[in-house]
Protein backbone atom coordinates (compact mmCIF):
# COMPACT_ATOMS: atom_id res chain seq x y z
CA UNK A 1 0.00 0.00 0.00
CA UNK A 2 2.77 2.41 0.90
CA UNK A 3 4.65 1.75 -2.33
CA UNK A 4 1.50 2.57 -4.29
CA UNK A 5 0.93 5.79 -2.31
CA UNK A 6 -2.74 4.86 -2.13
CA UNK A 7 -4.32 7.76 -0.27
CA UNK A 8 -7.64 5.90 -0.12
CA UNK A 9 -6.02 3.35 2.22
CA UNK A 10 -5.24 5.94 4.90
CA UNK A 11 -8.43 5.38 6.98
CA UNK A 12 -7.82 1.61 6.97
CA UNK A 13 -4.18 2.10 7.97
CA UNK A 14 -5.25 4.40 10.80
CA UNK A 15 -7.64 1.70 12.04
CA UNK A 16 -4.76 -0.80 12.06
CA UNK A 17 -2.98 1.41 14.60
CA UNK A 18 -5.50 0.14 17.18
CA UNK A 19 -4.52 -3.49 16.59
CA UNK A 20 -2.91 -5.57 19.33
CA UNK A 21 -0.34 -6.95 16.87
CA UNK A 22 2.73 -4.70 17.28
CA UNK A 23 4.09 -5.72 13.87
CA UNK A 24 0.87 -4.71 12.14
CA UNK A 25 0.87 -1.39 14.00
CA UNK A 26 4.48 -0.76 12.98
CA UNK A 27 3.76 -1.56 9.32
CA UNK A 28 0.65 0.63 9.29
CA UNK A 29 2.59 3.49 10.86
CA UNK A 30 5.41 3.19 8.30
CA UNK A 31 2.88 3.09 5.47
CA UNK A 32 1.19 6.25 6.77
CA UNK A 33 4.53 8.05 6.92
CA UNK A 34 5.41 6.86 3.40
CA UNK A 35 2.10 7.96 1.91
CA UNK A 36 1.78 11.29 3.69
CA UNK A 37 5.38 12.42 4.05
CA UNK A 38 4.59 13.24 7.69
CA UNK A 39 4.83 11.49 11.03
CA UNK A 40 2.53 12.43 13.86
CA UNK A 41 3.28 9.37 15.98
CA UNK A 42 2.08 5.80 16.03
CA UNK A 43 -1.31 6.11 17.70
CA UNK A 44 -4.78 5.96 16.28
CA UNK A 45 -5.74 9.19 18.03
CA UNK A 46 -2.83 11.18 16.56
CA UNK A 47 -3.40 10.00 12.99
CA UNK A 48 -7.18 10.34 13.22
CA UNK A 49 -6.72 13.96 14.23
CA UNK A 50 -4.21 14.52 11.40
CA UNK A 51 -6.59 12.90 8.89
CA UNK A 52 -9.53 15.05 9.99
CA UNK A 53 -7.47 18.19 9.36
CA UNK A 54 -5.81 17.06 6.13
CA UNK A 55 -8.04 14.67 4.20
CA UNK A 56 -9.43 17.42 1.97
CA UNK A 57 -5.91 18.50 0.98
CA UNK A 58 -3.89 16.96 -1.83
CA UNK A 59 -0.99 14.60 -1.11
CA UNK A 60 1.39 17.12 -2.69
CA UNK A 61 0.41 19.60 0.02
CA UNK A 62 1.14 17.00 2.69
CA UNK A 63 4.58 16.40 1.19
CA UNK A 64 5.29 20.13 1.18
CA UNK A 65 4.38 20.21 4.87
CA UNK A 66 6.73 17.27 5.43
CA UNK A 67 9.69 19.38 4.29
CA UNK A 68 9.50 21.15 7.65
CA UNK A 69 9.18 18.07 9.85
CA UNK A 70 11.46 17.85 12.91
CA UNK A 71 12.82 14.43 11.86
CA UNK A 72 15.40 14.59 9.07
CA UNK A 73 14.41 11.13 7.77
CA UNK A 74 10.83 12.27 7.33
CA UNK A 75 12.03 15.46 5.63
CA UNK A 76 14.26 13.45 3.30
CA UNK A 77 11.39 11.16 2.31
CA UNK A 78 9.01 14.09 1.79
CA UNK A 79 11.58 15.91 -0.36
CA UNK A 80 12.31 12.88 -2.51
CA UNK A 81 8.63 12.07 -2.96
CA UNK A 82 7.79 15.67 -3.75
CA UNK A 83 10.48 15.91 -6.41
CA UNK A 84 9.46 12.54 -7.91
CA UNK A 85 5.76 13.35 -7.96
CA UNK A 86 6.02 16.93 -9.22
CA UNK A 87 9.17 16.79 -11.35
CA UNK A 88 10.08 20.10 -9.69
CA UNK A 89 13.33 20.70 -7.83
CA UNK A 90 14.22 23.80 -5.86
CA UNK A 91 17.47 22.72 -4.23
CA UNK A 92 15.92 21.10 -1.17
CA UNK A 93 18.24 19.28 1.21
CA UNK A 94 16.78 17.80 4.41
CA UNK A 95 19.89 18.68 6.44
CA UNK A 96 19.87 22.35 5.47
CA UNK A 97 19.13 25.00 8.09
CA UNK A 98 15.44 25.52 8.81
CA UNK A 99 15.46 28.92 7.13
CA UNK A 100 16.68 27.38 3.85
CA UNK A 101 14.18 24.52 4.06
CA UNK A 102 11.38 27.01 4.69
CA UNK A 103 12.35 28.97 1.57
CA UNK A 104 12.18 25.84 -0.57
CA UNK A 105 8.82 24.89 0.96
CA UNK A 106 7.59 28.39 0.10
CA UNK A 107 8.70 27.91 -3.52
CA UNK A 108 6.84 24.60 -3.70
CA UNK A 109 3.71 26.25 -2.28
CA UNK A 110 3.96 29.02 -4.86
CA UNK A 111 4.38 26.43 -7.61
CA UNK A 112 1.37 24.52 -6.21
CA UNK A 113 -0.77 27.67 -6.23
CA UNK A 114 0.34 28.75 -9.72
CA UNK A 115 0.26 25.48 -11.63
CA UNK A 116 0.43 22.36 -9.50
CA UNK A 117 -3.23 22.36 -8.46
CA UNK A 118 -4.35 22.49 -12.09
CA UNK A 119 -1.95 19.73 -13.04
CA UNK A 120 -2.89 17.36 -10.21
CA UNK A 121 -6.56 18.16 -9.67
Amino acid sequence: MAALHDVEMIPKLIEHLKDHDDDLVEHAHRALVAITGNDVGATHRQWSSWWEKNRARHRIEWLIDGLGHTDEKVRRHAGEELQRATQQYYGYHPGSPKRDRDLVAKRYRQWWDREGQRRFA
